[in-house]
Parts: structure tokens; sequence; C-alpha cells
């Protein structure tokens, strides 16, 4: 299944992009907004992947074992990845945060402040995924007992695509529980996809313009200019667009590169990671502007750097821990 590892590659690499390019947001046009509505859908096609390849590997799926699983590979990494980013919060280092009321927080026991980041995820901006990721886990014998029973998963994906849409994605992602209310969508999509292979192998060069067809609705809905009162209107295009990407990714990018594959087996840990280097870029930002750099420039700069530096540290910590590396960086 060359095409969902590229899939996944690609969703990976559109989250660090939209992450490095929403430094320069204040100092660019209209351009900025067609472009966002492209490749902020990432996490979006993450859960999708998330799904799919949940129905394919759960055949003897056993819930203990299953747990201890992603216990090990996903929840001991952030737990150590984390640390930095805690102690820069706890040590007043850092004492900006765009939603967390700092001097309440400050006002708790070192403990109790730990605890709150690691249950919300907020001490690094893309964190904010594991908490929620943590209950799909949690929530996964029911998505075992349905995977096989298309009108099952077909009600379940209405029901949670009006929830969703009623709800809408939580403003700075703080909200885990109206998160994965918001992202069960895709995950129930990607085990619809898994069962239903040809909704997305079958569509030929339509693929392209089923991706088109959703993409005004997601500029329209992403930036104010949705349907009153269903603040998760733009799930319905980031299906259809999802749909048609699936088609084109199977049809035309399914064969297999090294980088591609590298891409996609360690993607939990450039999703660990990249916070790092996008915060450090946002320090930098102003003095790249100061010099004469323009944004986009930055942009190319910002991406190739997070990119480059996390595949340096993957190598650095594979290096001195070998196999054991998967519990700390989660590759």
């Amino acid at each position: 299944m060359n095409y969902i590892n590229n899939f996944r590659a690609y969703a990976i690499l559109t989250i660090i992009l939209v992450h490095v390019s929403g430094i320069i947001r204040d100092n660019v046009g209209s351009i900025y907004i067609i472009l966002e509505s492209i490749v902020k859908n990432g996490t979006f096609q993450f859960v999708i992947i998330a799904g799919f390849l949940f129905s394919a590997s759960s055949s003897d799926f056993k819930y203990a074992p299953y747990l201890r699983n992603k216990f090990n590979s996903v929840v001991l990494p952030y737990v150590f990845i984390s640390i930095p980013a805690i102690l820069l919060d706890v040590l007043k280092i850092k004492t900006h945060h765009a939603w967390v009321d700092m001097d309440w927080l400050y006002s708790l026991p070192i403990w109790q402040e730990v605890l709150y980041f690691y249950v919300t995820g907020s001490h690094l901006g893309p964190l904010w995924f594991v908490p929620m990721i943590v209950i799909f886990y949690l929530a996964s014998p029911f998505f075992n007992a349905i995977k096989n029973r298309l009108d099952f998963l077909l009600v379940a994906f209405v029901i949670a695509g009006i929830l969703g849409a009623f709800l809408g994605r939580p403003s700075f992602d703080q909200n885990s529980l109206q998160a994965f209310v918001y992202f069960m969508p895709a995950f129930l999509l990607g085990q619809i996809f898994y069962l239903k292979k040809e909704l997305f192998t079958r569509q030929g060069r339509w693929c392209f313009l089923i991706t088109l067809a959703g993409w005004p609705g997601l500029i329209a809905t992403q930036y104010g200019q949705g349907i009153d009162g269903l603040p998760g209107a733009d799930l319905l295009f980031l299906v259809i667009f999802n749909t048609g990407a699936m088609g084109i990714v199977y049809r035309y990018l399914n064969g297999w590169n090294r980088w591609v594959d590298l891409f996609a087996r360690i993607s939990f840990y450039l999703f660990f990671a990249h916070g790092y280097l996008v915060g450090a870029l946002r320090e930098i930002y102003g003095r790249a502007l100061d010099h004469g750099m323009s944004p986009w420039v930055f942009v190319i700069f910002g991406f190739s750097v997070t990119v480059l530096g996390c595949l340096a540290g993957y190598v650095i910590v594979k290096m001195a821990l070998g196999h054991r590396s998967r519990i700390f960086i989660g590759a």
C-alpha cells in the first residue's frame, strides 16, 4: 500500500508547512488564504490515515495489547519530547501563551502545571494532537466493532459529521474532547476507504475535479464566509477534497520512494519534534524581515530548516539509542 505511505508523508509535510507559513500570516495578502486552504487540512488527512491503518491492522484486535503498543509508541515519546517545552513554561523562561491564562497557571503547584500541559498538549503548538488521538485509542473497541460493517460505518460517519459541523474545531485546539468529535468523521472516513477502496481507486482522472470541487468551500468556510450556526461546515469540503486527494495519490503517486517512505515511517516523530524548530523560527522572523528577506523566501527557508533539522535530530538519536529510540521519539 505505497499510496497510504505516500499520503501519510504528504500529510506530515503539509502539517509542517502550514505551521511554518503561519509565521508570515500577518505580512502577506490574500494569496496566503489560497495556499493555506490547501495545506491546512493535513491533520484531517493524518486522522484519515489513522482510521485506514486501524482497520488494516486490527484483524486480531485485542484491547490491552493495542493500548500497550500505543502507550509505548505514542504516549511515552510524547512524555519525553515534551520535557524541554514544559520546562520553558514552568521555569518562566517563556511566559506568553496564545490561550492559556499563565497567571492562573503559575498560581498552581508545579506538579499541577506539568500535569495540565501533558493533559492539554498546550506546551508546544502541534502537541495538542496527542491528547486528542489518545481518546481515539481509548475508543478503539467501538471502531473495531464496526470496521467491517459499511452500514454502521456510514451511519456513524453521518452522525459524527453532523455533530462535528455543529461543534466545529475548537479554537487553538484547546479542547481535546471537542477535537475528538470534530475529527471523528476523518477517522471513520479512513475506515470507509479501507472497506470500500473503489471510492478512490476507480476515480480515474476525475480525481482532480473531485479535489477541486472541495477547494472553494475550504477557502470560504475556513476564512469567515461559512454557514451561520455551523462552525464545522468545512468538514463537508474536507471530505470531498480528501476523497479526490486519495484518488490522486493512488493514481499518480503510488510508487515507492526512499525519502517519501522515510517521511512516512517517522511521521509521528516529525509531528512531535517540528514545533521546537517552528518556535525558534518564529523568534527570528522579525530580524529576517529587517534584513530584507521576503516572507515567502522565509517560508521556503524555514520549511527546509525544519525538515532537515528534524531529520538530523532523528539520525543523532537513532545512532545513540538504536531500536530504543522508539520510546523516546516515536521512531
